[in-house]
């Protein structure tokens, strides 16, 4: 049924409504689309199975293209896009790209056990309660990954003598001396250091020429000023002058 009169109207042109026979619950009105022409019935048809019926066959469908973002899909988004849908996801695809390079940069140290530590950002360390320094330390001497102890030695080595002893031979080991200091008496006086072995020693050093109550000093140095051959003492040969007073700091290789 349809036509249902709601209002009979002044100049005798009644106010009807669209409606259906909804059985026993009586009429229900019907709504007519807003694109409906006046005057033509132009319903919403409906299934009780599926609802509403939509007419696909006329829907406006947009091809996505290949690559929605552009030329600058990796691009870092500049400021003042952050409202655009697109600039955020390129933003986001960029972000996503630098994590999965940093990931596998970890994953290959790891796995090539060559990780790296930035020493430039490590927190400050005290240098009583933590066992990595970076200052020189009084204790050891590292030569590669073997921890040596500085030792000393002295001796006055008369004027004209041959291999005069200062450090006694170590089996297996180099004396390498890491500081050294040299005094003469009141007469000028050469000196030469050697390495000696069971037999005559074999000069380490040049000719040092020392004045009169003359001498040097050379202070440390972690590779050394002269060095032994393995297994071999270290002496001095003294030519005609005075007493030569000589002290060494070294370690054993």
């Amino acid at each position: 049924m349809d036509g249902v009169t709601l209002y009979p109207g002044d100049a005798g042109t009644p106010f009807k409504a669209a409606t259906d026979d909804a059985g026993a619950d009586g009429h229900v009105q019907l709504f007519k689309l807003a694109i409906s022409a006046d005057g033509v019935a132009t319903l919403v048809p409906a299934t009780v199975a599926n609802g509403l019926l939509v007419d696909v066959s006329r829907a406006v469908i947009t091809e996505v293209p290949a690559d929605p973002f552009g030329s600058n899909s990796s691009a870092v988004v500049a400021a003042g896009a952050e409202g655009d849908l697109s600039a955020k996801l390129r933003r986001l695809t960029a972000d996503l790209d630098s994590v999965k390079t940093a990931v596998e940069v970890l994953d290959n140290a790891i796995a090539g056990s060559e990780m790296q530590v930035d020493v430039v950002t490590v927190p400050a360390t005290d240098e009583t309660t933590d066992a990595i320094t970076v200052k020189l330390a009084t204790d050891k001497i590292m030569n590669d990954l073997t921890a040596l102890t500085p030792k000393f030695a002295k001796a006055n080595i008369a004027a004209s003598t041959t291999d005069g002893a200062i450090v006694t031979a170590v089996t297996s080991k180099k004396i390498r001396v890491l500081a050294l200091r040299v005094t003469v008496g009141g007469t000028a006086t050469n000196v030469t250091f050697n390495s000696k072995p069971a037999g005559a020693g074999t000069a380490i050093s040049e000719l040092l020429a020392f004045a009169a109550n003359g001498g040097s000093r050379d202070p440390f140095s972690p590779i050394g000023h002269i060095e032994t051959a393995s297994g071999e003492g270290l002496t001095a040969t003294t030519g005609a002058g005075s007493t030569v007073g000589i002290g060494v700091i070294y370690v054993e290789i």
